[in-house]
């Protein structure tokens, strides 16, 4: 029996040499005969500009469009038995899609390896189940971290590339033609191939690494992401489901014109329909089914305040008991496994704050650990930079260092009125027991027309961890909670979704202080 013949689709935006180590590590590790397809979703960095399409096909946008539509066009030139989706960021194992590819062929079946990040630290990712999110409703995914016992195990949704399948199922569940830019692309692989009963298997020890990235490297704004969740529904559920539960019990809060006409158009319409005759004919599973299966959508109840029903803190807490609360994470030393993430962050808040906003400023920083955040801020530009941490011995730690941090409650600053020019709180809030006070405290030492930048992670619940107090489940719950504050001016938000680890998400707001 002939092997069959792989066609690797490589989607990438702005890579800069990591197309180019993706693309070695499918020629290195992958057995003949295969293709390379390379699909360039609008770079301007010139990262494809000078890969040689002697022996690999090119695709290149004007503009980004979205990893949906460049699978579709990778897909449509592919010559291959077998369809293999990776991102410009990856490595591969030895023989992994070789593997993968066989392994389709025999089940009919999407296929995903191990996943782990480039580099060894952390844990490997076994696949995932679909989970729709316990508050808001929308496709939600967990990965599995315990090695299961069999080779080959049944799983119900993809996370991120590295996955193959035949062209056959390709041509079934293949993306949805009006989802545009980042958010859904797995979830809508994931719910066609559940409805056309279409298995999703793991093939444990192949490995396919992805960098996880600190920072998405492109805009991603939320209406987008629920517009593509949105599609999802639309198009892969009854008309009764639609009406009835998805967009009365999550949708219609995030709904704008553009997407109601953008669910309703033809287009839409007409894959709405192919899909649900192709569920008739495949025998599928009732939308009922679904529920019942991967969670119920919650209950439609009258809408509360965000700070009543999601960002709540823990006001139990007496001064000490806070501080003995955070101290087993909080410890002296010096936190370089977070630095990443600050960087990141930083750089985003700079390249986002208008001109002359932090270059020769004062700069103060909220829960700031080892101070190395000051550091940083002086580097971008702030002449003055200090900051308060709770727990005493991580201040006291800091400040032998030479960095201006002093122990202090962000309930409870210090510091007088309009003292500063910038305030940053980064990954602090979730673990504030009064989140609201908080806030009216960082606003009350910023000066007028100073701004306020706050990073916290997306989270459903606080209960996740151990030593947050409160949760931000959605960008708009930190909105909400940021714009209560008056003496801030909710007009001036800017917002952006970074990636902590593994596909974990954080939550960044720019908000600046009214003049008056």
């Amino acid at each position: 029996m002939n092997p069959p013949r792989i066609s690797v689709v490589i989607t990438a935006h702005n890579e800069g040499e990591e197309l180019r180590r993706t693309i070695e590590s499918v020629r290195e590790n992958t057995r003949q005969p295969y293709e390379i397809i390379v699909v360039d979703d609008g770079s301007t960095d010139s990262s494809s500009s000078t890969l040689n399409e002697n022996d690999l096909k090119v695709i290149r946008h004007g503009e980004r469009i979205g990893v949906a539509v460049s699978r579709n066009e990778g897909s449509a030139i592919a010559g291959g038995d077998v369809l293999a989706y990776l991102d410009g960021h990856q490595r591969l194992s030895d023989g992994c899609l070789n593997r993968c590819a066989e392994v389709a062929l025999e089940n009919r079946a999407i296929v995903w390896p191990d996943v782990r990040g480039l580099e060894d630290r952390g844990w490997t990712g076994h696949g995932a189940s679909l989970r729709l999110c316990d508050k808001h409703g929308y496709f939600n995914a967990r990965w599995h971290r315990c090695q299961p016992k069999e080779t080959l195990s049944s799983i119900s949704t993809l996370v991120v590339p590295g996955y193959v399948m035949p062209r056959e199922v390709f041509s079934r569940v293949r993306w949805i033609g009006a989802l545009r830019g980042w958010g859904a692309s797995e979830p809508a692989l994931t719910v066609k191939a559940y409805f056309l009963n279409i298995p999703i298997l793991h093939l444990c020890g192949p490995l396919a690494r992805h960098l996880f990235r600190n920072e998405i490297p492109y805009s991603t704004p939320w209406e987008s992401v629920w517009r593509n969740h949105a599609l999802v529904a639309r198009v892969c559920f009854q008309d009764e489901t639609w009406f009835e539960r998805w967009l009365p019990q999550v949708f219609e809060r995030h709904m704008t014109d553009a997407i109601r006409r953008d669910l309703e158009s033809p287009e839409v319409q007409a894959e709405h329909a192919e899909f649900l005759a192709a569920r008739k004919k495949a025998n599928s599973p009732s939308d009922e089914a679904f529920f019942e299966r991967f969670g119920p959508i919650p209950a439609l109840t009258k809408r509360e305040s965000s700070q009543d029903e999601r960002v709540s803190g823990n006001g139990s807490l007496s001064d000490d008991e806070y501080i003995q609360q955070q101290r087993p994470r909080s410890r002296p030393g010096e936190y370089k496994t977070i630095r990443a993430r600050v960087d990141a962050a930083l750089n985003w808040m700079v390249r986002s704050l208008p001109d002359g906003a932090l270059a020769g400023r004062r700069a103060f920083d909220v829960g700031t650990r080892d101070g190395y955040a000051l550091e940083n801020l002086q580097k971008l530009g702030a002449a003055e930079a200090a900051g308060i941490e709770l727990v005493p011995e991580t201040a006291a730690y800091a400040a032998r260092r030479g960095r201006a941090v002093r122990q202090g409650d962000m309930r409870q600053i210090a510091d007088g009125d309009t003292q500063w020019d910038l305030v940053t709180s980064i990954h602090s809030l979730e673990h504030c027991p009064d989140p609201a006070r908080a806030v009216a405290e960082m606003s009350r030492v910023l000066r007028p027309g100073g701004w306020l930048f706050v990073v916290v992670p997306r989270e459903s619940n606080p209960s996740s961890d151990p030593l947050h107090n409160c949760s931000f489940p959605s960008a708009e719950a930190l909105r909400e909670l940021i714009a209560s504050e008056p003496s801030l001016d909710p007009t001036t938000i800017k917002e952006n979704l970074g990636i902590l680890a593994k596909g974990c998400r954080e939550l960044r707001l720019l908000i600046q202080k009214r003049n008056a």
